[in-house]
């Protein structure tokens, strides 16, 4: 490997091709990693001959945990080791949190405390990315690759592993291993102890898309109803085209809402049976025909969120690239709010920020609690 590539790479200003090539060539052969320790060592040696000079420059340090003297801080790529175990950091500053990278070579495994005194023990060829400290309300982790996670009990902050598969695994406090490599089509989370919550966030793994997959019972109706042009290369239904002929002709809708809805539904139920079959206390049911379905028959609660109109044809058009014509569509398609708020046991104003959202939500919850 060129030496001047390497320079680039530990220097950090190498491109994200030149980044992956790197990785690559250390992963290749143990004799690489040593090349490469070895001109680390003697970029950091550079770096530290003139203490004096560097900490004049320097307020902002890193550190891997809140007790380690925060001492060094420059965007680029250095090596920590850890007895026989070596890791890659990366540091990228964001506003007052600092994100870093480990990654770990092939036949390496590297022991990492975050802030919070969780422990996580990195595989080899995984990358594991964390916040020098967590927010006040999540701790939240990202990793490509395989780690065991030991977390740190606080019932106030949920631990949420994110996954490359747009999935997360979510915890208070328990031990658990992951194995999630973004090559690989799988997530496979092994539960040592206490329990552990996994979704998925990509919205098609939700249950009204799940139900349109190849081989899932809404697939073939759906492509009956608006013909082969809807199916896409993957063979997968384009919702997008879908949604179009909708807007276009709305006859469609109810034939669409006969065919998806009831099957929604059905995995729902199922859902649920299989989480009280775990032991789960609470669970939060989301669905677009929530009371056109009856799904209040079997909740507790119905919680109504609610959302200005314009501000809501404003989110449509932003998030989802909609026309205004389009967002209102839509809108002149769901029920009234009066026959919400007739129908509702509690209500979320979502008109503000998040955080205000967010305690909306904790008052409902402590509310449920007491009930």
């Amino acid at each position: 490997m060129d030496k001047e590539l390497l320079l680039k790479y530990i220097a950090g200003k190498a491109s994200q091709k030149e980044k992956e090539d790197v990785a690559t060539w250390i992963d290749a052969d143990a004799a690489n990693l040593k090349e490469f320790i070895s001109l680390r060592k003697s970029y950091d040696a550079f770096i530290w001959q003139d203490t004096d000079a560097f900490s004049k420059k320097t307020k902002k340090t890193i550190s891997l945990h809140p007790v380690t003297q925060r001492i060094l801080r420059i965007a680029a790529v250095f090596v920590v080791a850890f007895g026989l175990s070596y890791a890659m950091i990366q540091v990228l500053q964001k506003e007052d949190i600092e994100m870093q990278t480990v990654y770990v070579p092939a036949g390496q495994r590297t022991l990492v405390t975050l802030a919070d005194g969780t422990t996580v023990w990195v595989n080899g060829k995984s990358t594991l990315t964390f916040p020098n400290c967590f927010s006040s309300r999540t701790r939240k982790v990202e990793l490509d690759g395989e780690a065991y996670f030991d977390v740190r009990k606080d019932p106030e902050k949920q631990f949420i592993v994110s996954t490359a598969h747009q999935s997360a695994i979510k915890v208070l406090g328990t031990k658990f291993n992951v194995k999630a490599y973004k090559e690989a089509d799988e997530v496979i989370t092994t539960l040592v102890e206490g329990k552990v919550n996994f979704e998925f966030n990509n919205a098609s793994q939700q249950p009204q898309y799940i139900v349109m997959a190849p081989g899932q019972e809404c697939y073939q109706p759906v492509i009956d109803l608006f013909g082969k042009d809807v199916i896409k290369n993957d063979k997968t239904i384009d919702r997008k085209r879908v949604s179009d002929v909708v807007f276009e002709q709305p006859d469609f809708l109810s034939c669409l809402n006969g065919i998806i809805h009831p099957a929604v539904k059905r995995y729902i139920l199922k859902s649920l049976e299989e989480q009280k079959k775990e032991g789960r206390k609470l669970c939060v049911v989301e669905a677009a025909l929530f009371l056109e379905e009856h799904y209040q028959e079997f909740c507790d609660e119905v919680w109504y969120i609610h959302t200005d109109e314009e501000i809501r044809i404003q989110r449509l058009m932003k998030n989802r690239g909609y026309t205004r014509e389009k967002s209102l569509g839509i809108i002149g398609n769901q029920a009234s709010e009066d026959y919400f708020r007739a129908h509702t046991d509690f209500v979320v104003e979502n008109n503000g920020n998040v955080e205000k959202t967010w305690k909306q939500i904790d008052e409902g919850v402590r509310r449920n609690e007491t009930l």
